[in-house]
Formats: C-alpha cells, structure tokens, sequence
C-alpha cells in the first residue's frame, strides 16, 4: 500500500483523507478508491505483474484519446507496480440487472435499452480501438490464432462440460473444436480488430448518467 499512497501523493501533492479497500473481484491486484478533502475519489491499483498493469495504462490511455468510455489514467508509478485512475462510481452493469435476475431473467424496457446501448459500445471498441493500437503492447498471445480459440473451447469441455453427465464423444468433440476454431480465427492476419476478451457484465461500470464505461480489458487482443 506503501507505493501507491506515495504516488498519489506525487500525483495529487498530499495524501488522500481516507482509503477504502475494494474486493480484488477474482484478480491478484489489490483495488482501493481514495478520497480528496471536496468529497471526490480515484481508485489506486496495484499488480504483481508489471507486464499486465504496462498494458493496462497502455490500452486505457491509448482507448481514452480515442474518445471511447475507458477509465483515465492520473498516474503511473516509475517502478510499473502501482497506478491512479479514474473512479467510475460503484454501480456495474451486474448490479443494475439484479431486478431482472430477481423476475426469473425476465427483461424490462430500460433494461433491455441499457444492455443495447452496452453491446453497441462494444463494436465501437473493437473498431475503433483497433486505430493506432499496437498491438504488440498487448499481453501474449497478442493474436486471437487457432491455438487461442483451441484454449477456449478446451477450458469450455474440461470446466463445464466434463462437469455435467451429458455424454459426448470427444474424438468427434475435438473435430468440431478444430472446424470452429479455423472459422473463428478466419483472416485475423489481415484484419486489425481489437478483441474484448473479459466483456462480461461486472466489467461495465455505469455512471450516475446511467453511461456504460468498461474496465479489465488488458486481456484483449488482435482477433
């Protein structure tokens, strides 16, 4: 915590009034939302991995010039493990959805208003993220290849499938995965795309305008 308090002091010229541990929500990084004297706050990252957070501040910076609902980065420590962004409030995309959870999935209009303009973003960010992305900056694989897609549908047959009782034939299982996996990949080599691979509802984070903003997109890719 040392690191980071330091930098937001580096960065902000004092040091915040208070700080608020928020859940880790699956990762290694440790997450805090720091507040200023006026009642604002920023959120403090710290990683492990100085690879996964270099391409973090990377994409988001590259992702917020290009005008797209990415968090701004405020600071970036000279050691590469801790760094201050932009708080996007409290409320995800997963929480705004509890109700319709709670009516057995049954959808209501400014529900299904809301998840329309979500998955809109989302081809905006695969096209116009891809303008000026290098993606070599990405973590590897940096290409969403047949060896990626073969990843994905074997996490899909050991962690789901093989936990059911549904019988299958995997020889005829594995045909089907190559089959998908060549059409998934098509001419990647050709197309510059920026692929979203952890688009999931808790990683939509909604302003108090009820705006989609996206966050934990270091995992992306050429695709």
């Amino acid at each position: 915590m040392t690191p980071l308090l330091s930098l937001y002091k580096q960065w902000c010229g004092e040091a915040p009034l208070s700080v608020e541990t928020l859940p880790k929500a699956g990762s290694n990084r440790q997450y805090v939302r720091m507040f200023r004297a006026d009642g604002s706050s920023v959120i403090g990252v710290m990683g492990p991995s100085v690879h996964e957070n270099h391409c973090f501040v990377y994409l988001a910076s590259h992702f917020y010039a290009q005008g797209l609902p990415m968090p701004r980065i405020y600071a970036f420590s000279d050691e590469e493990d801790c760094y201050i962004q932009e708080d996007l409030g409290h409320t995800s995309l997963y929480d705004a959805l509890a109700p319709a959870r709670n009516r057995n999935y049954e959808y209501g209009e400014k529900e299904k208003e809301l998840l329309t303009r979500t998955i809109r973003r989302l081809a905006h960010i695969q096209v116009t993220g891809a303008e000026g992305l290098h993606f070599d900056r990405c973590l590897e694989p940096i290409e969403f290849d047949v060896r990626a897609a073969m990843f994905d549908l074997n996490y899909f047959k050991y962690c789901f499938l093989k936990t059911t009782d549904l019988p299958f034939d995997e020889g005829k299982l594995e045909d089907d995965f190559q089959r998908f996996a060549a059409d998934l990949v098509g001419n990647t080599a050709e197309e510059h795309f920026f692929l979203y691979r952890d688009f999931q509802a808790r990683n939509v984070m909604l302003d108090p305008m009820g705006e989609p903003h996206f966050i934990d997109f270091q995992g992306g890719m050429k695709g």
